[in-house]
């Protein structure tokens, strides 16, 4: 058994680790959106059409932002296809991932999801196939209490008081379509306009993971808000990010200082996930298709071929992941997995009546303890075959220290060194860990191979050990004793 050291410096603040984080993204791509709506008629138990089942695991990971409908499916949704009664709404063609579409989950049904849930919704725009006016419609559909036709529609549609939508996405991969400049200038007209149909709400605009893209629309942009002068300036509050490591965040928040100035925009990572093997692999056939003749013929497929295991290696990749945002406190304050339900690598997956709790929802539920704490200093070798963060509660009457050994065939006996006064140290520990064979998986037929259980930490105040198994997330929550 190796050995390593942690040091933990609860005075010296990273930043404030936002719920935030912990978000997830629903969208028509293959059953994702059965994870969550199964319509009136079904005889799985539902609330008005939504799952119970995935409600309540939700409810219990304190999901806290749910982003839809996109995604790529942002760019070609028109909202108004999907209000009104579901029996008169069009049938639609999936543009980007082939199939027709009954609308039958939109604005209201995936806004009442949010409701049941407990979380903020998060919505982007379609900016490339509607027109401005469309945005700004819909943000009043949402978000105004007044007396206007739209206001009145949604009363209609059963929600008698404005949604409070927090969060409104400019599009979703403007890479694709147009240049950077092109793109500063769009936001720069639309977040005039968005601004006033909703002063609460927040805006998020498209950044990439790499290349110049990011340093030519911060710049374009910054130019803008110069020649328009006062009226225009703070119009936008995120840069999103997709798929990305940690030098690739604190490049993004350089520059965004250089552009745009200190603590004026913050970073959210739109979209990260964790990829394992496929369940159902791709026809052979469907391999020698370009991108487009497969979204042509994607409606030939079977669903699940969107679908992906869930091993503990990959849950663990996920938790490395999530520690990423949590070191970076000071700047990402948003972000939402890809995805919550079924596809790729899901937090629960659906089949039928069949309901199942992945792997990633107990990295989820593990990690959620440092919801709303403080991001604190760690001193440990990184290169050790561990990854760790800590974090400080408000009241700084309980310590979370979130340890990933992502090393397969050794434990390591981990010292833990806490820094302070004596009076501050704490007096008591408990562990959680999530630990098994790295291609241990929990599936419909055995839901519970792996789940978190107690593990034994000892010591007292400024010193303490615990031993970290091999392919392991193990949680250490220390408390005062009062």
């Amino acid at each position: 058994m190796s050995e390593q050291t942690i040091t933990v410096v609860p005075d010296e603040r990273l930043g404030t680790i936002s719920h935030r984080i912990f978000g997830v993204l629903v969208e028509p791509y293959g059953r994702t959106a059965d994870g969550v709506w199964v319509g009136e008629e079904s005889s799985i138990p539902n609330d008005g059409g939504l799952r119970l089942d995935t409600i309540s695991a939700f409810r219990q990971l304190r999901i806290p932002v749910v982003r839809w409908p996109g995604g790529t499916v942002a760019d070609t949704y028109h909202w108004e296809d999907g209000i009104g009664p579901r029996s008169k709404r069009p049938r639609t063609w999936n543009y980007f991932f082939g199939g027709e579409e009954s609308n039958e989950f939109g604005t209201d049904e995936f806004l009442r999801f949010c409701e049941a849930v407990g979380a903020e919704a998060w919505i982007k725009i379609n900016a490339q196939t509607a027109g401005l006016g469309d945005t700004v419609k819909w943000m009043q559909y949402c978000n105004y209490e007044g007396n206007t036709h739209l206001s009145n529609l949604r009363r209609e549609n059963g929600h008698p008081k404005p949604y409070g939508v927090k969060y409104w996405s400019i599009g979703n991969e403007g890479n694709d379509a147009y240049s950077p400049e092109a793109y500063a200038e769009q936001v720069h007209q639309w977040t005039f306009h968005m601004r006033p149909a909703d002063p609460g709400g927040r805006i998020v605009v498209t950044g990439l993971g790499g290349g110049d893209w990011n340093r030519r629309f911060l710049a374009r942009y910054a130019d803008l808000l110069k020649d328009g002068g006062v009226a225009t300036k703070g119009m936008i509050h995120t840069l999103g990010l997709k798929y990305v490591d940690e030098e690739t965040v604190k490049d993004a928040a350089v520059l965004i200082d250089e552009y745009l100035g200190p603590d004026q925009v913050d970073i959210a990572v739109e979209e990260w996930a964790t990829r394992g093997e496929p369940l159902h692999p791709w026809p052979e056939e469907f391999e020698r298709l370009s991108v487009w003749e497969g979204l042509l013929r994607s409606n030939e497929l079977d669903p699940r071929c969107y679908e992906e295991a869930v091993p503990l290696s990959v849950a663990l990749g996920g938790a490395r992941q999530l520690h990423g945002f949590i070191r970076n406190a000071d700047r990402v304050k948003l972000a939402t997995f890809i995805y919550g339900t079924n596809t790729w690598g899901p937090i629960v997956r659906t089949e039928g009546p069949r309901f199942l709790r992945t792997l990633n929802y107990h990295v989820f539920d593990l990690l959620n303890a440092h919801m709303g704490a403080d991001s604190t200093r760690l001193e440990f070798d990184e290169d050790a075959g561990l990854d760790a963060v800590t974090s400080v509660s408000k009241d700084q009457r309980e310590t979370i220290l979130s340890i990933v050994n992502h090393g397969e065939e050794e434990p390591v006996d981990v010292r833990i060194r806490m820094t302070g006064g004596e009076s501050t140290l704490p007096s008591k520990a408990t562990a959680m860990v999530l630990t098994g064979d790295p291609t241990d998986e929990n599936t419909f037929e055995t839901p519970d191979k792996v789940r978190p259980r107690a593990a034994k930490v000892e010591g007292k105040q400024g010193d303490w050990e615990v031993v970290c198994q091999p392919s392991s997330l193990t949680v250490v929550t220390f408390a005062e004793s009062g």
